[in-house]
């Protein structure tokens, strides 16, 4: 709000609501996902996220004499740990008291668009699914490092019968029947146990429908009021298979100055 509405409002007795500003600043491995992170954090609003498939040369390292002890590499002498090479993203901006979707697909944009410029892995669409922004990759680079079009895992079609389950065992089962059509391996590598070990009677079907909204229908029976999920797709280029993790994401509630 500029300095003439503020004051216009303070006349007329509108309660005004605070902002905040907004700093990400990103150095790692996979850092729009990361980012991402950061900013479902921070505005209250889930962000789902898919890794592309890690293959280039120049989009990995080799990170094993760095991360292993004397003692794990005599143990494991032939085994390497490869992981995403690291990038940067930074961004600054302003949230508003209460934000929408409009200002996470906003800022969501910047942090894309920024990580394309910069040459890193992957090409990426943003989406809809449930109401929920998801960032799935669209293109990767092949083993040959050259641009290929890509089908976002969590787009891959699936059918489930219906039936009455617990949480972990519908969770398992989405991540099952989509590790079979793709032929990849897709284990968990975390969850809000407590979510999950609560939830007994998840009621879900599937027909032929996309992962991402099959998954997305489960966690809506997770939400308990102020509290949504996303999921993220990790893919790990030195074991070639996925681990997908949820999260948390706490409502935020609006600021009044």
């Amino acid at each position: 709000m500029n300095a003439r509405l503020l004051l216009l409002a303070l006349a007329i007795g509108v309660p005004v609501r605070a902002q905040t500003p907004l700093q990400i600043r990103i150095n790692q491995p996979r850092p729009l996902e990361a980012a991402l992170g950061q900013l479902e954090k921070r505005l209250g609003i889930p962000i789902n996220y898919e890794d592309p498939r890690f293959a280039c040369s120049s989009e990995i390292e080799d990170v094993t004499e760095k991360v292993q002890s004397p003692a794990q590499k005599a143990a494991n002498p032939n085994v390497r740990i490869i992981v995403p090479k690291k990038g940067q993203l930074r961004l600054d901006s302003v949230l508003p008291a209460t934000p929408q979707i409009a200002d996470a697909l906003s800022l969501v944009t910047k942090l894309r668009l920024q990580y394309e410029a910069k040459g890193y892995a992957g090409r990426f669409t943003v989406k809809l699914v449930r109401s929920i922004l998801t960032v799935e990759p669209i293109k990767a680079r092949a083993a040959s490092c050259d641009w290929t079009t890509v089908t976002p895992v969590m787009e891959t079609r699936i059918s489930i019968p219906a039936g009455v389950r617990n949480a972990s065992d519908t969770l398992s089962a989405i991540l099952q029947k989509v590790a079979d059509k793709v032929g990849v391996k897709i284990g968990t590598a975390s969850i809000p146990v407590l979510a999950f070990v609560n939830r007994k009677n998840i009621t879900l079907s599937a027909n032929d429908e996309p992962a991402n909204t099959v998954l997305a229908k489960l966690l809506e029976q997770l939400s308990p009021g102020p509290v949504l999920y996303s999921w993220h797709l990790f893919y790990d280029p030195g074991l070639k298979y996925y681990m997908i993790g949820i999260a948390a994401v706490q409502l935020l509630r609006p600021s009044v100055l």
